[in-house]
């Protein structure tokens, strides 16, 4: 037992090495590749703080944890948001994508701290609010992808054109059934 604590200092040096070994052979190998990391992982700039924060938030035991919860899982959320629309080139999904980060972010942070912390009470008050969020999440997502198209498909793509012609063919047919109609009164 005695030789542990100048065996971990020894370990953590060993480990701490490697990883450095590691990030820097992966950075080379990008760099010889020209693999642009950057452009795609930017928003673990955003997820690696919101996932620290919440972190720290599920350690303490006072009432700034649950808030310090919160705040990390709203960052996470939107990091993980940022690194979706990133990958998929999905950045107008930010019209409906806002649900999940408030509420969705508050609803999760209420449920991790309820969890961590045995607190049945959060976790029921965070699940509705998570329910609440995914919602208005669906209903967007509906309304913006299916019945518009923002992203170029869905109803907005094909039905919203074909609806106009078809109401442009009632609107022609109109017209001309009143035209065939004999002007004046029936006698």
């Amino acid at each position: 037992m005695g030789n542990q604590p100048h065996n971990m200092p020894q370990r953590n040096l060993w480990v701490s090495g490697i990883v450095l070994m590691v990030l820097g052979a992966l950075w080379l190998f990008a760099q010889v590749f020209d693999l642009q990391l950057g452009a795609i992982f930017w928003p673990w700039f955003v997820i690696v703080p919101g996932i620290l924060l919440l972190v720290w938030g599920l350690s303490l035991q006072s009432g700034s944890g649950l808030g310090l919860s919160i705040a990390g899982s709203i960052v996470t959320v939107v990091g993980l948001v940022l690194f979706y629309q990133q990958l998929f080139d999905q950045f107008q999904s930010w019209a409906y994508a806002w649900a999940l980060v408030a509420p969705g972010g508050v609803g999760l942070g209420h449920v991790l701290y309820g969890v961590f912390h045995n607190d049945q009470a959060l976790v029921r008050t965070g699940s509705r609010i998570l329910g609440i969020a995914a919602a208005i999440f669906v209903g967007g997502l509906i309304f913006f992808e299916v019945i518009i198209g923002i992203s170029g498909y869905g109803l907005g793509f094909w039905a919203w054109p074909l609806l106009l012609i078809v109401a442009g063919m009632a609107v022609v047919g109109l017209g001309l059934w009143r035209n065939s109609r004999p002007e004046g009164p029936p006698q």
